[in-house]
């Protein structure tokens, strides 16, 4: 994640996850004390390759973790599916 803490947006360039089935997507999450907050959906190329606009309402420095999970097509209002990706900010 490239970041500066007090902006409310970021740059997310992830490699190694798999192709997911045309009805599933991953779905990227800032999380802070009150829970995650969905910061978009991340499409990967065939070498499990990605990159992402992270965007928030709070400055990215007001969160404590970042984390990615498998969700439906579409993406969910939180996390529902299997968590791929779990990082401290």
């Amino acid at each position: 994640l490239i970041a500066d803490p007090n902006s409310t947006s970021a740059v997310l360039v992830i490699a190694g996850l798999g192709q997911l089935e045309a009805v599933k997507t991953y779905q990227v999450w800032l999380i802070d004390g009150s829970g995650p907050q969905s910061a978009g959906l991340l499409t990967v190329d065939k070498n499990g390759q990605g990159v992402l606009i992270v965007t928030s309402d709070l400055t990215i420095g007001s969160f404590q973790t970042l984390g990615i999970s498998v969700e439906p097509d579409g993406g969910s209002a939180e996390p529902t599916g299997e968590i791929v990706v779990l990082s401290d900010l």
